[in-house]
């Protein structure tokens, strides 16, 4: 380092370090700029913690699945092999869509992941005139950690409801209001029950004619349907009593 001269300031009694070749002056210009540095490199490292956290939760380093979503694409996946555009269009849109739903981003970026771990694996098949296609199918060591979850104790499940929400803070809103509110939601709640029942009924025509192992993959499937229904048409009921009562006031 260069020769530094120290020098007290009069008027606040404060030593000033000067560096050599420069006038007081120019230090004294250059330290606005040092603390404009100073805070742009410290928003940069916020900005950077921020995006690297972004990214882990795509990327975790632990080697087994931890949502949801990546167990229900094995579940698909040990029914028959399938492309990221097969899961969504054939399998989260049939009966799966009245109480879980992803799109294809989500779809796409789970498989990559699965890959990655091994939990399935891929088979490109070229296509005249039309993009290779991506096949995926369930490797064994899937197929055991969705065992293994299967029998698995159940998760808590998150509870995420935007109307209770909505519905927590509505106080500030005229009755009128409150009773679209309810029946807006009551459609569409009829809405998710007409979807369900709609594939319980293809479910049991197809219950008909199938062997005994087939019968009893149609009647877990229908048993997880019909707790969905079951909820559906509690919320309807409950949310019909309350609207009653508004219509009341």
């Amino acid at each position: 380092m260069g020769y530094i001269r120290t020098l007290r300031s009069r008027s606040c009694g404060e030593d000033v370090r000067i560096h050599a070749g420069k006038t007081l002056s120019q230090e004294i210009a250059l330290k606005p700029l040092r603390k404009i540095c100073l805070m742009c490199l410290h928003l940069y490292m916020i900005s950077l913690i921020y995006d690297l956290s972004y990214i882990y939760q795509f990327y975790e380093t632990e080697s087994t699945p931890v949502m949801s979503l990546e167990f229900a694409i094995l579940g698909f996946l040990a029914e028959q092999p399938a492309s990221g555009y097969e899961l969504k269009n054939r399998c989260f849109q049939g009966p799966v869509q009245s109480f879980w739903k992803a799109d294809q981003a989500q779809i796409y970026r789970t498989l990559d992941r699965l890959e990655q771990q091994e939990l399935v694996q891929a088979e490109i098949t070229q296509q005249e005139k039309r993009p290779s296609k991506k096949t995926f199918a369930l490797t064994k060591k899937g197929d055991t950690l969705l065992q293994e979850w299967l029998r698995s104790h159940n998760e808590p499940a998150a509870i995420r409801d935007p109307f209770a929400l909505r519905l927590y803070f509505s106080s500030t809103l005229k009755t009128d209001e409150l009773r679209t509110l309810f029946a807006e939601e009551i459609d569409e709640q009829q809405h998710r029950l007409n979807q369900v029942e709609t594939e319980l009924n293809q479910l049991e025509k197809s219950t008909k004619k199938q062997s005994k192992s087939q019968r009893k993959e149609c009647l877990v499937k229908k048993s997880a349907l019909e707790v969905i229904k079951i909820r559906i048409l509690a919320e309807i009921e409950y949310k019909n009593r309350v609207l009653s009562t508004l219509t009341d006031l």
